[in-house]
């Protein structure tokens, strides 16, 4: 029973954070120049992100290896006002997600 609980805990989290992903992914503009010299890569984030929406902390984990990638996925997170908020069964005050952020061509 316990297990089931946490489980269900730890969908309702990836829910969120797909959520969160989404909105991070909405505020991306790829930057011109990269799209010029077909430039793709991934870059992972950690941030944390209160219940209620909003950001409190954010960290590059992995770089793409391009700063014109990495720095336009810094300015996009930190630029946006509000994420969704936690689902009502997530009772912590904050939660910590690391995401990937992912430029295709």
């Amino acid at each position: 029973q316990e297990s089931r609980g946490l489980g269900d805990v730890y969908k309702r989290q990836k829910i969120w954070s797909s959520k969160i992903l989404k909105e991070i992914n909405s505020n991306i503009n790829y930057p011109v120049i990269a799209l010029q010299n077909q430039i793709s890569g991934k870059v992972i984030i950690q941030l944390s992100i209160t219940n209620k929406g909003i950001l409190k902390k954010l960290s590059l984990i992995q770089s793409s290896g391009f700063d014109i990638l990495d720095n336009e996925v810094l300015r996009a997170v930190s630029n946006s006002d509000h994420y969704p908020s936690a689902p009502l069964s997530l009772s912590k005050k904050q939660y910590s997600f690391k995401l990937p952020i992912k430029f295709e061509i």
